[in-house]
């Protein structure tokens, strides 16, 4: 018999390393939610969708890394992203009791890629102000989506969450899936502003947000340069604002608030 029953010797007298056991077998697998299957089909075809826009825009008067960025590495990233959906991989407990962080299929590298969108657009001057804050939005709801799913993949599922980002604006959501939002726009403002308690430089930067982008709209525009670049500062300080880490920021819906109401506040000063 062993003198070391329960582990092997250290090399030191009276010292042994003793092993934990290994998972047990008898894990439960991951059960997919109702509707899940459908949801994914639809983010993939999303996915599709918007990568075949991104790949049909104008590209600049002369090759540079920042058009074949635009043209085939941003693409690719989109379609594969929102292909690769995973809410199995969400926030779990691992075998030795510490929390696993997920990525809903979405890898760091990918984050990564989404993440300097504003960055590069500043170098892509050939586009449009629209077609920045559309290239923003979608790298903006892909990285929120994968969030939703590896945080809670049941509420994002079940609760239209995934659903209303990835659906073409013209398509009606399933009456089972709608929330029973108040008819009165009175009512239904506060109730946002209940949910989504915007900090004071949030709200500033994204109405500051709003002004610049109507300013490059302006015709015989001057001092363009200028305004482009505030615009994507602005969008880079809303994109990472702290706001979007904490539990009621993270959610697609906040981002759409905050520009609404945003937008709203705007037509009622300028009316």
């Amino acid at each position: 018999m062993s003198p070391f029953p329960f582990g092997v010797t250290t090399g030191y007298p009276g010292m042994t390393i003793a092993y934990l056991p290994g998972p047990s077998d008898d894990v439960p697998l991951y059960e997919p939610w109702a509707g899940e299957p459908e949801v994914l089909a639809e983010a993939a075809a999303a996915g599709r969708r918007a990568a075949a826009w991104i790949r049909s825009l104008p590209g600049p008067p002369a090759p540079s890394p920042v058009g074949t960025w635009l043209a085939v590495t941003l693409p690719d990233v989109v379609e594969s992203a929102m292909g690769s959906l995973d809410p199995a991989q969400c926030d779990r407990m691992g075998p030795d009791g510490r929390l696993i962080e997920g990525d809903a299929g979405v890898d760091a590298g990918t984050t990564s890629t989404l993440a300097i969108v504003p960055c590069v657009l500043s170098e892509a001057g050939w586009l449009t102000a629209h077609q920045h804050l559309r290239l923003m939005a979608v790298a903006s709801v892909i990285t929120g989506i994968a969030r939703l799913l590896a945080d809670d993949p049941g509420t994002a599922i079940l609760h239209g969450q995934v659903w209303s980002g990835c659906a073409p604006p013209s398509t009606t959501r399933p009456a089972r899936m709608l929330p029973d939002w108040p008819q009165n726009a009175n009512t239904r403002s506060n109730i946002w502003m209940d949910r989504f308690p915007f900090p004071d430089d949030l709200i500033s930067a994204q109405q500051q947000w709003h002004t610049t982008y109507r300013a490059l709209a302006a015709p015989r525009l001057r001092h363009a340069t200028e305004l482009r670049r505030h615009l994507l500062a602005l969008s880079v300080r809303i994109h990472w604002h702290p706001f979007w880490s904490t539990p009621t920021g993270r959610t697609p819906a906040a981002r759409v608030e905050l520009r609404q109401r945003t937008a709203a506040d705007q037509t009622r000063v300028a009316a």
